[in-house]
């Protein structure tokens, strides 16, 4: 397999994670723990849902249930990046990899790169509220590829949701797809998985 040309990155829980250092200190979990039952509850769509199974998942009693939801609700939810993601954005530009995210979100997007100081380090964003089309649709992917100049055989696209970056960017026809699962929850998946964009960074060179 050949080195791509470019990598697609999606947003949430891939570049920027929930910000769980208050609920953990508040509700005494470990903040692995916490991030690993919210991964678990994303597939639900309502927030009250989302924040019951979270809840559950955490360990924590159902009547706890309140304090998850005001965490979801809390401005800056997605605000921690990993200590190593800087660093394997640059490490990746270095190497001439163009680099785009794509991302189901509410049309702040670039705001929230910004935010952390991402949006320096990416060519592309595309949010699927401003786009029109939310992944996995193929057309959001194919969007992102033609505005960065490569082919989707030449790019790689990188993402936490099993269904959504992982099934959509693999039917959809990219070189790789790669799941971005830092808690470890899909270790037995016979798939490219990485728990960190360090180790996305030693994929690409072993190619």
């Amino acid at each position: 397999m050949r080195q791509p040309a470019a990598v697609l990155l999606d947003c949430g829980s891939t570049l920027i994670h929930i910000d769980v250092a208050a609920l953990s200190e508040r509700l005494e979990v470990p903040a692995p723990q916490l991030r690993a039952a919210f991964q678990a509850a994303l597939a639900i769509e309502t927030a009250e849902e989302l924040a019951q199974a979270w809840c559950l998942l955490a360990g924590c009693p159902e009547r706890m249930s309140a304090v998850f939801a005001e965490a979801l609700a809390a401005p800056g939810f997605y605000r921690d990046v990993a200590f190593d993601t800087r660093r394997a954005l640059e490490d990746l530009r270095s190497r001439g990899v163009r680099l785009g995210v794509v991302a189901n979100g509410e049309g702040q997007l670039d705001e929230e790169l910004r935010a952390t100081g991402l949006r320096e380090l990416v060519d592309l964003s595309v949010d699927s509220q401003l786009f029109g089309s939310p992944k996995p649709h193929r057309s959001i992917f194919e969007s992102a590829c033609a505005q960065l100049s490569v082919s989707m055989a030449d790019c790689w696209f990188v993402g936490d949701s099993l269904v959504n970056d992982y099934i959509g960017s693999s039917r959809a026809g990219f070189g790789r797809s790669v799941l971005f699962d830092r808690e470890d929850l899909w270790a037995a998946l016979p798939v490219p998985r990485v728990t960190s964009l360090s180790q996305l960074v030693n994929m690409i060179d072993a190619c």
